[in-house]
């Protein structure tokens, strides 16, 4: 299964970091991001650009939040509380490739825990796209999925424009008779998908491999070929 992109007129988009208004200093001692400051320029994760680079947009042109106001029930004292969810603008869809050996229909899903229903529609594909992705010089790449990495990342590259995300699973024990209890994992911290690293070292794509369970589920994923 390949990560989660988002895509639109047979074009595929995902998160990317944004630093075309800014000046890359990498051989300054740090490396410097020239012109950026953190106070002014806090949405660099917010581009979104298409695969071949000719199409850049931001997230809030993808998605209109839409508040609803509800009655909580139950507890020690009724309170109202508001909900806000998202929908897709402009025919954008999720899309994920996947390979398998049985035939799958359209159809409507179920997922997550407020068991929201989506449209699922099929596209046979020849090949899956595994590295064609955002082609950029030798010395750069972008991590087309979170990636987990437990190496400090300045051992395995000269910089990185990066932040972490936070992940939890749980897991429980069905009982015919008694209450289900959920236990969480530990938490781990992943290096956001978007993220653009610079000159990696061998070790980075070590421990990129090394995650290979991650990498069946669509984790761990970056754009170059898997070459050492």
């Amino acid at each position: 299964i390949s990560p989660i992109y988002l895509y639109k007129d047979e074009k595929r988009y995902i998160q990317r970091v944004d630093i075309d208004d800014f000046t890359l200093q990498i051989d300054n001692n740090p490396p410097l991001l020239k012109g950026y400051n953190p106070k002014e320029h806090y949405g660099l994760f917010e581009s979104v650009i298409s695969e071949d680079l000719s199409t850049k947009t931001t997230l809030n042109n993808i998605f209109q939040s839409v508040e609803s106001v509800g009655n909580q029930k139950g507890d020690d004292k009724d309170s109202l509380y508001k909900k806000v969810s998202y929908t897709l603008n402009d025919n954008f869809c999720f899309a994920f490739d996947l390979e398998i050996d049985y035939e799958l229909n359209d159809s409507i899903v179920t997922l997550g825990a407020d068991r929201s229903k989506f449209k699922m529609s099929l596209t046979p594909i020849d090949e899956i796209k595994k590295s064609s992705w955002f082609k950029e010089d030798n010395n750069t790449l972008t991590l087309l999925s979170d990636c987990y990495i437990p190496k400090p990342l300045d051992t395995l590259c000269k910089f990185a424009i990066t932040q972490e995300v936070a992940h939890v699973t749980l897991t429980n024990k069905k009982h015919c008779k008694k209450k289900n209890h959920f236990t969480k994992s530990k938490k781990l911290y992943f290096y956001q998908r978007g993220s653009i690293i610079f000159e990696p070292n061998s070790n980075f794509f070590d421990e990129i491999h090394r995650q290979k369970n991650l990498r069946k589920i669509g984790y761990n994923i970056i754009n170059k070929k898997e070459i050492r």
